[in-house]
């Protein structure tokens, strides 16, 4: 009966640690709405989107471990983390866009100034969506194929990269704090183009054969 009944303890431990794992990534894409609510013309309307995105981070980080001891560290878990972290990103970013905290100003001009340029703010939310959408491509294709979907380095750094852009945009909101637009921008670019990086890895991951007969005739 001991036995069982710690059996029984260790279920229950389990049963609420995957619970509380899956309550962590969810409660992401809860952080960036409210980035995006926080936010208004200007991204130092709220101190608030540091501390958000902090927390969002922190979830980001415990949630995995807490998840493979648990035993929620499966293919359904791993794709609902992958969905939480996308969606927290691609509404931090979409708040920080209506900020127009990428374009910012250009040589001392007004970014009306410069056609089109406030569309830097929307390329990191397009390039993270783009790269996203092609890596569930490829491990669905591949999974189909009853292939093993190997990992994308490129695609491992990109996430990390699209977590410290959003930090580097929350880190311009806090009121004493004030980052060069050149840096800025140059994040922005830099991430955006490691995310469209990543889907060209995702591409050559997915068709291995063609990009080596490719090489070959070359």
């Amino acid at each position: 009966m001991l036995g069982r009944a710690g059996s029984s303890e260790r279920g229950l431990s389990s049963g609420a640690g995957r619970v509380f794992a899956h309550l962590l990534s969810l409660l992401r894409p809860v952080l960036g709405a409210v980035i995006v609510m926080t936010i208004g013309g200007s991204v130092r309307d709220s101190a608030l989107v540091l501390p958000l995105t902090l927390l969002a981070c922190a979830s980001d980080y415990l949630d995995g471990p807490l998840a493979r001891r648990s035993g929620a560290d499966t293919q359904v878990g791993r794709l609902l983390d992958g969905f939480c972290d996308v969606g927290f990103l691609v509404l931090a970013l979409t708040g920080m866009a209506r900020a127009h905290l990428w374009s910012g100003v250009v040589a001392a001009l007004p970014p009306a100034a410069l056609p089109g340029w406030q569309s830097l703010d929307l390329f990191p939310i397009w390039a993270l969506a783009m790269s996203f959408g092609v890596y569930l491509v490829r491990i669905s294709v591949q999974r189909r194929r009853g292939q093993l979907p190997a990992r994308s380095s490129c695609g491992h750094r990109a996430g990390i990269a699209n977590y410290g852009l959003v930090l580097v945009g929350a880190a311009e909101s806090w009121p004493t704090l004030a980052l060069p637009h050149a840096f800025l921008q140059s994040c922005c670019v830099g991430v955006s183009l490691l995310n469209l990086a990543a889907i060209a890895e995702n591409l050559t991951l997915l068709f291995p054969r063609s990009a080596a007969g490719r090489t070959m005739r070359r």
